[in-house]
C-alpha cells in the first residue's frame, strides 16, 4: 500500500466516525421520541374522551332538570355516577394518571345582553362550565373545553282581552274592548249608565233639600263643595255647606262632611255661591234675596224685590247679580255687597207667564218660563250686566220648567220640564245657535219622555249625558245619553223618596260626580260618580294582574303593542317578586326599567315597548328568578281627545 492509499483511508475514517457521531444521536433520540410520542398520544386521545363524557354528563346534568344544574354554585367539580344518573362531586379527580374537574362559574351580561367578563347583570339562565383534562406523564399537558349552558324550555304568558286587563288596578283609566280588549286613559272611574254601582258616599242632613249648587276645586285632589238650599218654610237649617274631600287612587272614595249651615224658616228655591257667599232665593213678599258669607255662615244681606212675591231662580256672575220673580229679571250690582245697585229690570217677552231658572253664559242669560206657550226666553247682557230681549222659543204648552243648563258655547239649552195635562214629564234640547231656535233639534227626537217620572232638576253629567232627577215612576233618577241632539235612556236608579235638586261637577284630572239631594230622613246627600265623556283623563296609570309561574322561573323578556299618538307618551316599568303565603297576590312588587332602578323606563319603539326583563335582587323586593311577574304601565296626554293605548304584554320565562 502506497501512502497515498493510506492517507485516503484515513480521511474515510474519520468521515464515517463525523456522520456516526452527528446521526448516531438523532436517530437514538428519535427512537426515544418515536416512543414517548406514542404514548403521549395515547394520554391526549385518553383526555379527548374524558372531555366528551364530562360534556354528556353536564348536558345530562341541564337537561334533566335545570334547577338542580343551576343549583351548582361557583367552584370545581368533577362527574360522578349516582344511582343511574350523572351528578358532580366537589373538587378534581384523577384516574391513570389523568386529573379532570368542571369549573362552574355565572355569567354576566351587560345591557344590551351581551355576556361581559367582568361588571354587568347576573344571567340566573345562564352557566358556565370549563372542562380541564390534564396529565404529567410522559409531559405535563392538559386540554379544556368552554361550554355554555342556558335553560332551553321558554313559556310564554299573554294578557290581552278586556276580562283580562279588568283583573289588574286601574288609577284613572279604563278598559275597553274596541279592538278584543285594551287599556286607555280614564274618562272616570265609573259608567254613568250603571249608576247603582257608582254611589261613592252619602251624608245625613237634618233636612232634605229642594236646591243644590256644586263647584269642583281647582286644582288636583282639592277638596269640592256643594252648596244646598234646604228652607222648607219650618224652622231649622235652611242652608247647608257640604265639603267633599276628592281623595285620588284606584278606588277614589270622596268624603262629604258638613262644613257649615244657616238657619231659618224659609223656603228656599234657588242657591248660588261665588265661594265666598252663598245667595239663596226664597218664598216670600219681602226680603227673598238672603246673602250668607261662608266664612262663619251668618246672613250679611237681604235684597227685597218690587214683585211683592218669592224669588224663584238665582245667578251671579261678574259682580252682579240675577233674580228671577214674576215676570221679571232683577238685576243688581254687588261689587259692594252691603251696598247693592239695582240696575234697569227686565220684562219677558209678552209680559206673560212666571220666570223660573237662570243660567248666564258668556254674554246671554237664559231664562224658563212657566205658564206660557214659550218656555225659555233668551237675552243679550250688555253694559253693567242690562238685559235686552235676544230671542224666545220652545213652545212647553204651559208646562213648569224644573231644570235648565246651557252647554259650554251656548248652542244647545236643556230645558227639564214637569208632567201636565198635554205631555209626561221629560226634557227639551234647543238649538240656540240662532236667533229663532225651534222647539226641538231633530223634529221630536230633540225630546226626551221620562215615563212617569216628575222631573225636580236637571244638570248635564258631560258634553253627552244629562241627569234627571225627580219623584214618581219606577226610576228617579235617570241618565239620558244626548249624543247627537238625539235624547236617550242610559241608565238609571230607583229613590224610594225621590230626588229634588242635582248638580255635577268635573275635577281637574277629569273625574266627574254627580252631587244629589234625595227625599229620604237620612242620607239626602249622595255622591254618584261617572265618566268624562269622550274627554280623557290628562294621566293615568295600569298596573296588571300578577302572572303566576313556578317558584324559581327566571323572566326573560316582554313585549307589548301599543299606540302613542302624537301628544300622547306611554311607558312600562315590570316587577317580579316572590309569593307570600303560596299567594302572588299578596307579594310586595318593586317596579324597575331597564336600568334596574324605579326612575328609569321602557318605552316605544314604533307599535310596541319590548326590552329583556332585569335578573337579580334589588332592594326592596324585586327578585328575578321569582314566580310574581306584574307591570305597569304610565299613560299620559296633551290633549284630552286623545289617549294612548295599551292592546297586549306578552312575558316570556325559562321554568
Amino acid at each position: 500500500m502506497n501512502r497515498y492509499n493510506s492517507g485516503q483511508s484515513l480521511v474515510e475514517l474519520l468521515l464515517v466516525i463525523a456522520l456516526a457521531a452527528i446521526l448516531l444521536p438523532a436517530l437514538f433520540f428519535g427512537f426515544i421520541s418515536t416512543r414517548d410520542g406514542k404514548a403521549q398520544q395515547k394520554q391526549r386521545t385518553q383526555a379527548t374522551t374524558q372531555v366528551k363524557e364530562i360534556e354528556s354528563s353536564l348536558k345530562s346534568i341541564e337537561s334533566t332538570d335545570w334547577a338542580i344544574f343551576a343549583a351548582y354554585s361557583p367552584g370545581t367539580y368533577y362527574p360522578v355516577i349516582s344511582g343511574s344518573r350523572w351528578t358532580f362531586a366537589t373538587g378534581s379527580a384523577t384516574l391513570n394518571g389523568i386529573t379532570r374537574q368542571v369549573a362552574i362559574s355565572d355569567v354576566y351580561r351587560d345591557s344590551s345582553g351581551a355576556i361581559v367578563q367582568s361588571g354587568g347583570t347576573l344571567d340566573p339562565s345562564t352557566k358556565r362550565a370549563v372542562i380541564t383534562v390534564s396529565w404529567s406523564e410522559p409531559y405535563a399537558s392538559s386540554t379544556t373545553e368552554t361550554l355554555y349552558f342556558s335553560r332551553t324550555s321558554n313559556l310564554t304568558q299573554d294578557q290581552t282581552t278586556q276580562s283580562e286587563f279588568d283583573a289588574g288596578s286601574l288609577n284613572q283609566t279604563q278598559t275597553t274592548n274596541t279592538a278584543g280588549g285594551e287599556v286607555i286613559l280614564g274618562q272616570g272611574h265609573a259608567d254613568w249608565c250603571k249608576p247603582s254601582d257608582a254611589i261613592r258616599d252619602t251624608l245625613t242632613l237634618s233636612k232634605p233639600g229642594n236646591a243644590i249648587i256644586a263647584s269642583a276645586g281647582q286644582t288636583i285632589g282639592a277638596t269640592n263643595n256643594a252648596y244646598i238650599g234646604t228652607g222648607d218654610g219650618t224652622s231649622g237649617m235652611s242652608f247647608a255647606h257640604v265639603s267633599v274631600s276628592s281623595p285620588q287612587g284606584v278606588d277614589e272614595t270622596p268624603n262629604p262632611t258638613l262644613a257649615g249651615s244657616y238657619a231659618s224658616s224659609d223656603s228656599t228655591n234657588a242657591v248660588f255661591s261665588d265661594g265666598t257667599y252663598a245667595y239663596l232665593a226664597t218664598n216670600g213678599s219681602s226680603n227673598q234675596v238672603k246673602v250668607i258669607r261662608l266664612s262663619d255662615y251668618s246672613l250679611v244681606k237681604t235684597i227685597s224685590l218690587a214683585s211683592n212675591t218669592n224669588a224663584n231662580g238665582i245667578y251671579v256672575a261678574n259682580n252682579v247679580l240675577y233674580v228671577t220673580s214674576s215676570n221679571k229679571v232683577y238685576i243688581y250690582n254687588i261689587q259692594d255687597i252691603m251696598n247693592p245697585i239695582q240696575l234697569p229690570t227686565t220684562t219677558l217677552f209678552f209680559g206673560a207667564g212666571t220666570a223660573k231658572q237662570i243660567v248666564i253664559k258668556d254674554s246671554k242669560a237664559y231664562v224658563t218660563i212657566s205658564g206660557s206657550l214659550f218656555g225659555l226666553e233668551v237675552f243679550s247682557i250688555g253694559i253693567g250686566g242690562v238685559l235686552s230681549h235676544w230671542s224666545m222659543g220652545q213652545f212647553n204648552f204651559f208646562q213648569e220648567p224644573r231644570g235648565l243648563a246651557v252647554n259650554d258655547s251656548g248652542s244647545r239649552t236643556y230645558v227639564a220640564f214637569s208632567s201636565n195635562w198635554v205631555f209626561s214629564g221629560g226634557f227639551y234640547i234647543l238649538d240656540t245657535s240662532k236667533r229663532w231656535f225651534s222647539p226641538w233639534v231633530k223634529g221630536q227626537n230633540g225630546t226626551y219622555n221620562t215615563n212617569g217620572m216628575d222631573p225636580r232638576g236637571m244638570a248635564l253629567a258631560t258634553d253627552n249625558k244629562a241627569i234627571i232627577v225627580g219623584v214618581n215612576g219606577t226610576e228617579q233618577y235617570h241618565v239620558v245619553d244626548i249624543e247627537d241632539d238625539s235624547p236617550t235612556y242610559c241608565g238609571g236608579l230607583a229613590l224610594t223618596n225621590g230626588a229634588t235638586g242635582v248638580s255635577t261637577i268635573e275635577e281637574p284630572e277629569g273625574d266627574v260626580f254627580a252631587y244629589v239631594i234625595t227625599g229620604d230622613t237620612s242620607d239626602q246627600f249622595q255622591i254618584i260618580e261617572g265618566g268624562s265623556g269622550g274627554r280623557y283623563t290628562t294621566t293615568g296609570i295600569f298596573e296588571s294582574s300578577p302572572v303566576t309561574v313556578a317558584s324559581g322561573a327566571a323572566f326573560n323578556r316582554f313585549v307589548a303593542t301599543v299606540n302613542q299618538p302624537s301628544q300622547t307618551s306611554i311607558q312600562l316599568q315590570v316587577a317580579i317578586a316572590p309569593a307570600i303565603s303560596g299567594s302572588c297576590t299578596n307579594a310586595v312588587y318593586t317596579y324597575l326599567g331597564p336600568d334596574t332602578t324605579g326612575s328609569s323606563y321602557f318605552t316605544p319603539q314604533s307599535a310596541s315597548i319590548s326590552g329583556q326583563i332585569p335578573f337579580g335582587t334589588y332592594t326592596p323586593s324585586y327578585q328575578n328568578p321569582g314566580n310574581c311577574f306584574k307591570y305597569k304601565t304610565w299613560f299620559s296626554t296633551n290633549d284630552t281627545n286623545q289617549t294612548p293605548t295599551l292592546y297586549d304584554v306578552t312575558v316570556n320565562y325559562s321554568p
